[in-house]
Parts: structure tokens; C-alpha cells; sequence
């Protein structure tokens, strides 16, 4: 079970680094038609990764695969329409269909729904919903306000809470979703102490 968390914890990590670095440093400074290209690229990136999710027969393997589709997702969806300026989802006007989303995130939950359909619209909404918190907190309350901070003691507190429960996890399912959070809520400490200034942007 250790290696299931390291291989999921270190591989989401890899990507979330190489995925920021990659498109919103590099490619993001070059203008629409290089943005626009990117974007397909995921987008192709993401919907293979989840077609080899279902062809695979490995229910890990193929969790994994379905978690990496919607790093890309987001990617084209969260990041590069937003800086196209088409549609920012971040934005608390579309606050509802977050809601939405969680909602739904619930309902496959509930029903059992096949992991490789419920993983990628748990990962998409808990990224949307990490952006939403900290996007809108920098935006209307400074990037370092009192509510920041406040928000990085409770996400740290909640990083630690789920890393114990993905120890802790004798599923997969359960297992793949806690280690999940733990790295989107690590990622969002280390944006905090980036806005903060007190630690160097690797980016």
C-alpha cells in the first residue's frame, strides 16, 4: 500500500510541476496561437489517458491513468481558457456550478460508480474547488491577509489528515482519493508560502 501512495503522491507532483512549469511559465509568454496549441495537445493527452484507463485491466493502473487525464483537463479548462480570456471557472460567478460538480462528485460516490469515470470528476472539481478558495482569497482579500494564512493552517491541518488516512486505507479507491488530496492540499501550502514570499517559487 506504501508504494501505491509514493507512486501516486510523487507522480502527481511531477506532473503538477511539469504541467505549471511547462505551460504557464514557458508557453504562456508566447501568445494565444502557442496557448491554443498546448491546449489541444492536453486535451488529446487527457481524453488517451482516460481511454487507457478503460482498456486497462489493472484497477490501479488504470486509476492512475484516469487521475493523470484530469491534471490535463484542468489544464485546458482551468488554466489556458481562463488566460485566453474566454471563461475564468475560478471566478465566484460560477460558484453554483462548482457546487454542481460536488454534487455530482457525491452522487458517483454514493453510487458506486466505475472508479475510472468517478476519479477524474473528483480530481477536476477538488482542483477547481482549491482554486476557487485560494484564487478568490488573493484576488479580494490580498495575498497576504489574515484569511490566508488562516487557510494554510487549516489545508495544512487537513494535508496531514489525509496523508493518516491513506496510511490508513485498506481499498484502493479509498486510498488513491486521500493520497490525491493530500497532494493538491501540499500544493496548495506550497502556493500559500509562495504568495507569502516565504519560500522561493521553484517556477
Amino acid at each position: 500500500m506504501n508504494i501505491r501512495i509514493f507512486s501516486i503522491t510523487f507522480s502527481s507532483i511531477f506532473l503538477l510541476y511539469t504541467i505549471g512549469h511547462v505551460f504557464m511559465s514557458k508557453i504562456f509568454k508566447r501568445g494565444k496561437k502557442a496557448i491554443i496549441t498546448l491546449s489541444l495537445i492536453f486535451f488529446i493527452t487527457g481524453v488517451s489517458l482516460l481511454l487507457l484507463a478503460f482498456f486497462n485491466n489493472q484497477v490501479f493502473y488504470s486509476s492512475l491513468l484516469s487521475l493523470y487525464s484530469a491534471f490535463f483537463f484542468w489544464a485546458v479548462i482551468g488554466e489556458s481558457l481562463a488566460k485566453l480570456e474566454i471563461i475564468e471557472i475560478t471566478d465566484k460567478k460560477y460558484f453554483g456550478y462548482l457546487l454542481l460538480f460536488i454534487v455530482f462528485c457525491i452522487f458517483l460516490i454514493n453510487n458506486k460508480f466505475n472508479v475510472i469515470i468517478t476519479i477524474p470528476f473528483i480530481h477536476f472539481t477538488s482542483i477547481w474547488f482549491l482554486h476557487f478558495v485560494i484564487g478568490n482569497e488573493f484576488r479580494y482579500k490580498g495575498k497576504k491577509s489574515l484569511w490566508v494564512k488562516i487557510t494554510f493552517l487549516i489545508s495544512f491541518f487537513l494535508l496531514l489528515t489525509f496523508l493518516f488516512l491513506s496510511f490508513s486505507a485498506k481499498e484502493l479507491f479509498p486510498l488513491v482519493l486521500f493520497s490525491l488530496f493530500s497532494v493538491q492540499l501540499l500544493w496548495m501550502n506550497l502556493e500559500i508560502l509562495w504568495a507569502l514570499e516565504l519560500l522561493k517559487k521553484w517556477y
